[in-house]
């Protein structure tokens, strides 16, 4: 049986391979490890120019306000445009079919190059914290 860390860096280094596959991109690969100021399992994932993080994750239950809300701490750690968790889906090892989640905020940062704002709490993205911002 292989330890949980094996089985992470398997996945983080099965996405980066079909990402930088996907995207013709041989600069995306798995991310050193980063220490305190985490900044994602997965670099070099760019949109026009913009540096996206992608968390990863190996697990068989589901925390979705852990991961997206770790996908965006470290996307304002390497003052990124959008953090975006990706998820083992469970029955399938084809990294093209595995689960991708994020908020409303970074699929708005993604469509309007607009970083998601840095110091917003999480779960407040686009809610009552930015409804006084305007």
């Amino acid at each position: 049986m292989k330890s949980a860390k094996a089985a992470g860096s398997k996945f983080n280094w099965d996405i980066a391979r079909a990402l930088s596959k996907a995207l013709g991109d041989p600069n995306i690969t798995k991310a050193p490890a980063w220490g305190a100021k985490d900044k994602g399992d997965i670099v070099n994932v760019r949109i026009d120019g913009h540096d996206i993080v992608i968390q990863t994750k190996d697990v068989a239950r589901i925390d979705l306000p852990k991961g997206v809300g770790a996908a965006k701490v470290q996307a304002v750690n390497a003052n990124a445009l959008a953090g975006i968790y990706v998820h083992k889906r469970v029955g399938t090892t084809d990294p093209m079919k595995q689960w991708v989640s994020c908020t409303l905020a970074e699929i708005v940062a993604l469509i309007t190059k607009v970083p998601v704002h840095a110091g917003t709490p999480e779960g407040t993205e686009g809610g009552a914290a930015h409804d006084s911002d305007s």
